[in-house]
């Protein structure tokens, strides 16, 4: 494997390794190649997200549904630092549109203090003068007609500094983020260029593969939900169900949970805490144009 190799299990050009829980969140993404500069590569990727079950399988006594609520999808090229991703080619939300604020004036008259009556007999007269003094009220109405992404997208650094973007489920159903959220094919996510010396690229088609990149979807413990828990067999599911606050069924499941996140060779912290981060998939991604892959 190259030395600036990102990471992956299979060294076959054409495969792209892809580990995650199951069809909870799935990775598609390829390179094409520029036709006017050869060492330009645009990345195309897109993100679905799915409600996954889990459990239930032999030497497992609990079964559970999960879902993600937010997380962030994190691109890192090869450690090796040949290749740069160009600042302006990051795909970036629109900002939303200024407010439009239309005003209105409002002129209102009230009499003014300088008045008194007199008396002439029973009738009383009115001496003095009137004064009209008016007054300005101005009435404001915001009109703004914005245009807001469902899945509240954001690009942004990870905290070791990788161009991501951040996905956030607050305006779906349950908070749940679910199906495609990217246009892979007509929202490219950025362009890197090549800087590998000629005999370092030679080396690599010497040996047959190109380098890889990578993309992460991270998230912290509080943005995966974990529901609908049961447990196998009646006896044991009346006796935890009985248990004050039912929290031996969260800790079921989160230990579950970990286990599997660890048995597809991706990162876990400790479940019981809630700012604990997760690695939830982890696809590597040969650079190289996809139609030279697939020949």
């Amino acid at each position: 494997m190259s030395p600036h190799d990102g990471a992956g299990r299979d060294n076959r050009p054409d495969h792209n390794t892809h580990r995650s829980l199951r069809q909870l969140v799935a990775v598609e993404a390829w390179f094409s190649r520029s036709e006017v500069d050869a060492n330009r590569y645009t990345l195309h990727a897109n993100v679905t997200f799915d409600e996954e079950r889990l459990g239930g399988g032999e030497g497992s006594n609990v079964l559970f549904k999960l879902s993600v609520k937010k997380c962030e999808v994190v691109f890192l090229t090869p450690s090796s630092g040949y290749f740069y991703v160009v600042p302006s080619s990051v795909r970036t939300p629109r900002p939303l549109n200024p407010h439009a604020v239309q005003t209105s004036d409002t002129t209102t008259r009230k009499l003014g203090a300088g008045l008194g009556l007199s008396f002439s007999g029973t009738t009383p007269a009115v001496s003095g003068n009137i004064e009209a003094l008016g007054s300005r009220e101005v009435n404001k109405t915001i009109i703004s007609n914005q245009e807001v992404s469902p899945y509240h997208e954001l690009s942004k650094r990870s905290y070791d500094g990788h161009r991501s973007w951040s996905l956030d489920g607050r305006s779906l159903p349950k908070r749940r983020l679910w199906g495609p959220v990217w246009d892979a094919h007509n929202e490219p996510r950025l362009t890197i260029i090549d800087r590998r010396p000629d005999i370092v690229i030679q080396k690599d088609a010497d040996m047959g593969f190109p380098p890889f990149s990578r993309i992460e979807v991270r998230c912290l413990r509080e943005d995966i939900d974990i529901y609908d828990i049961e447990f196998k067999g009646e006896e044991e599911q009346n006796r935890i169900f009985k248990r004050p606050g039912q929290q031996a069924r969260v800790k079921a499941a989160e230990a579950y949970l970990k286990q599997q996140i660890l048995l597809e060779g991706l990162r876990v912290g400790e479940m019981s805490d809630r700012y604990s981060e997760l690695t939830i998939c982890d696809a590597t991604i040969p650079i190289a144009d996809a139609s030279d892959l697939d020949g």
